[in-house]
């Protein structure tokens, strides 16, 4: 059997995934050594490498905010930074939930008072430097993740700095550095202090004068050598003429300033960012050179020649004028049209709880709609069921999964969470009254605890004593539960035990749950969902701790969430394709809504409608078996044997009418496949509608046919957001071409770009594949125009696009 590979050899692979894996796992080993001192600071940010370079034993290590997972941007300790900087549990989750992070790293800011020291090349051999083992002695020092230099920390305050020459980095105002909590390497060099100490003067004065540089600029270029290179690439040019250039750093590049050097993460050092910028030309047959600039615009290159006055539009094609452009041919519509949602929709008594949360929050009524549907689907469960056919036993659980598609901002998330009051009021009482059975179940515990004791010690002195036999004690209470968020499988699988009516899973962005459930290693989660949907099926999972075969008769789960509709396309693209996607899972959401924006707006400030919310509060109440007793305390009816309805005779007519026309739908072969296989999943959805419906307004026995009319109109409405929904797999290439024509309009995409100064922006819709989409339709329609460029007739041609001028015109 091969040895594992060292450290030191996994970087001269250059292989990024292996020594993301390597330092993942020293990192789980060494989280503890972390001092609470740090931990308890909101400083935190998490890493992940780009590229290993195995000729100096380097790799990049780019910082990003645990909770966005974006990289950090913008100026350090602003309030923009200030709030997406992470706790240390916000940056563990973060790196226990995405095995491409590397490890966490700490940002320096003065409010913090912590002083880092960061020194490298100062292990060798299994020994640490002796005056760097002299200055980090009397605080928590740890090992950095090449395992070659060392951090250490002070409580305090200090001048920042950096000393190119000694390879030392003194933080405290500015910048991040890397946090291991490894303080063992090779079991040589050991960093024994545990916690955080306060930094005294002097060894503030020695810090500073070791980080300080001796020499501000590098080696500098020699002249001939600098005006060769800058005659081969006028960008370098460009740069020595705006008087940005330092020096000659090496091995082809060239350290610059960068006039965004405010937004740098270490800006504000005494030494600036030296070699933290710098300039690059191409020598693979590329015409341009690159700026390099990693803490802030990245590879937005047009952001730096903009500033300095060097257009880059300019280089390799002259400049057509606006007669030699073609005319624009429309761009084909973005989304198929839906209708409004009209409140007669809703049976009476759950109109004016929807009607006052539309009207103050200014939104369509369709998604605090759909919220308490799925709401109300998930606290009737199992509890009453319908068989929609006079003779069959089909039964439907009326359990349903609701998602609302809307942007950032559209109010989706408050009206949700509106709508979800009612089971929230209804978990919140009953935690209350599991609480109480719980107390009374350990005081009984404990008395049955003392007497069995005593009967165990009366039998031990006395083994033929008479005796009364052991009691049992009573099994633990198990809390009543209507509502999850955060889960597993295998957790949701043990309150569903205890629940076997069903709860309802509520998430904010369904996107996650959808991805969660696709990757490879949670086929558990997936299969769970696609059982728990019906409402009827058996389930068996493995649990260690709780002990195998854990066996759920009936699982019943109802989903309810919100998606952004650039998420949503993304998903439902790769189902067309066959992919991840194509399980089944997005398709049984069927009470589905994409609304339009509204282009009106009025302000509405007036007192919420108490009288509807507590009569829809009621409902609830009913409907989960709540009865309010004499001494004002609550009995919940136990549901063993589910209430079964059916059809009155007129509502079976117009059911079976309804029916015959989906299943004629269905067979003909005109419907795409994910669009066939969402409808599909409306047979149950018209019975569950009009049972629930009709519990809603209190209905006792058979469903009139008012309530299959009601839940039939919903299905139509219902379809027309479907298929605006799944058009966006099938038409692909349209919302992003809206999405990048959007984008040149406003500004932020300027003529000459490259597909790269795109997609590494992002933005919804325009990811790399999104771009290729969009370009090639805008191509088409004579909006954009593709120049190819060679250097030297050799080489891979650089690809720019060219803006019609008439597009702003």
């Amino acid at each position: 059997m091969n040895a594992p590979m060292t450290k030191a050899e996994v970087i001269a692979t250059g292989n990024v995934v292996a020594l993301t894996s390597l330092l993942r796992v020293e990192f789980e080993m060494n989280k503890s050594s972390i001092p609470v001192s740090l931990k308890n600071c909101k400083g935190w940010l998490a890493w992940r490498i780009t590229e290993i370079n195995p000729a100096t034993g380097k790799f990049s290590k780019i910082p990003f905010y645990p909770r966005s997972r974006q990289k950090r941007h913008g100026q350090q300790g602003s309030p923009t930074d200030m709030a997406n900087l992470g706790t240390w549990d916000d940056a563990w989750m973060a790196f226990k939930t995405d095995k491409s992070i590397a490890g966490v790293g700490f940002a320096l800011l003065p409010l913090f008072d912590i002083v880092a020291l960061d020194v490298d090349g100062c292990i060798e051999n299994g020994e640490l430097r002796s005056d760097v083992k002299d200055l980090t002695a009397g605080t928590y020092c740890e090992i950095s993740p090449s395992g070659k230099g060392i951090r250490a920390f002070w409580q305090g305050t200090a001048n920042d700095g950096k000393n190119h020459e000694k390879k030392f980095e003194l933080f405290h105002s500015i910048g991040f550095v890397t946090v291991t909590g490894n303080q063992v390497e090779n079991f040589y060099s050991q960093c024994s202090m545990e916690d955080i100490q306060l930094l005294d003067s002097k060894l503030k004065a020695e810090l500073e004068h070791f980080s300080r540089s001796s020499s501000k600029r590098g080696k500098p270029s020699k002249p001939e050598l600098l005006k060769k290179a800058a005659e081969n690439d006028p960008r370098l040019q460009a740069i020595i003429d705006a008087g940005l250039y330092e020096r000659d750093m090496g091995g082809g590049k060239h350290s610059i300033c960068c006039p965004f050097e405010h937004l740098h993460s270490d800006f504000g050092r005494n030494e600036g960012d030296g070699d933290t910028v710098y300039f690059q030309p191409h020598t693979n047959g590329y015409a341009e050179g690159s700026i390099y600039c990693l803490h802030t615009h990245g590879n937005d290159q047009s952001k730096y020649w903009a500033q300095i006055g060097y257009d880059i539009n300019a280089e390799g094609f002259e400049c057509l004028s606006s007669e030699e452009w073609p005319l624009l041919q429309p761009l084909p519509e973005n989304l198929p049209p839906v209708p409004k949602f009209d409140l007669s929709l809703l049976p009476v008594s759950l109109r004016p709880y929807v009607e006052d949360i539309a009207e103050r929050m200014q939104i369509s009524a369709d998604i605090p709609a759909i919220g308490l549907i799925t709401a109300l689907s998930a606290v009737i469960g199992r509890r009453v069921q319908i068989k929609p056919k006079a003779y069959d036993d089909w039964t439907v659980v009326p359990n349903l999964w609701g998602v609302v598609v809307a942007p950032p901002g559209y109010m989706k998330s408050p009206a949700l969470s509106e709508v979800m009051r009612p089971l929230h009021r209804l978990e919140s009482e009953a935690y209350k009254d599991y609480e109480l059975k719980h107390a009374a179940w350990v005081v009984e515990k404990q008395s049955i605890e003392i007497k069995n004791n005593a009967i165990k010690y009366r039998l031990k002195k006395d083994p033929n004593a008479d005796i009364e036999p052991y009691l049992l004690i009573p099994d633990e209470p198990i809390p009543t539960r209507y509502c999850v968020n955060n889960f597993s499988h295998e957790a949701l699988g043990e309150i569903l035990i205890g629940n076997p009516n069903g709860v309802l899973a509520y998430s904010d962005e369904l996107y996650g749950l959808l991805k969660m459930s696709e990757k490879p290693g949670n086929e558990g989660l997936h299969d769970f969902l696609l059982s728990a949907w019906n409402g009827d099926g058996p389930f068996t999972f493995d649990r260690i701790g709780r002990g195998l075969n854990r066996r759920i008769e009936h699982v019943c789960v109802s989903i309810l969430g919100g998606i952004q509709p650039g998420r949503l396309m993304e998903y439902i693209t790769a189902a067309n394709r066959g992919s991840r996607g194509d399980s089944g899972l997005i398709q049984r959401f069927q009470l589905l809504v994409w609304p339009d924006p509204s282009e009106e707006w009025r302000l509405v400030d007036r007192k919420p409608n108490d009288e509807a919310y507590e009569k829809v509060g009621r409902i609830f109440e009913r409907l989960v078996g709540r009865e309010l007793l004499d001494d004002l305390s609550y009995n919940y009816k136990i549901c063993r044997i589910p209430d079964v309805r059916r059809f009155g005779p007129e509502a079976q007519d117009a059911f079976y009418a309804w029916l015959e026309q989906l299943e004629r739908l269905l067979r003909g072969n005109n419907l795409p496949p994910v669009m066939a296989s969402h409808l599909s999943k409306y047979r149950s959805l018209v019975p569950s509608l009009a049972l629930i419906f009709a519990l809603a307004d209190d209905v006792r026995g058979a469903i009139p046919v008012c309530y299959v009319e009601q839940a039939i109109r919903w299905v139509a409405y219902l379809r027309a957001h479907a298929e605006r929904a799944f058009s966006t797999g099938t038409h692909s290439d349209t919302p992003h071409a809206h999405a990048l024509l959007a984008k040149i309009k406003d500004g932020a995409v300027i003529d000459g770009f490259k597909p790269a100064d795109v997609y590494l922006k992002g933005w919804s819709l325009l990811n790399s594949e999104g771009v290729t989409k969009a370009v090639d339709l805008l191509c088409e329609l004579g909006y954009l125009l593709r120049v190819e460029k060679r250097h030297k007739e050799c080489g891979r041609p650089s690809i720019t696009y060219r803006i019609n001028p008439r597009v702003k015109n």
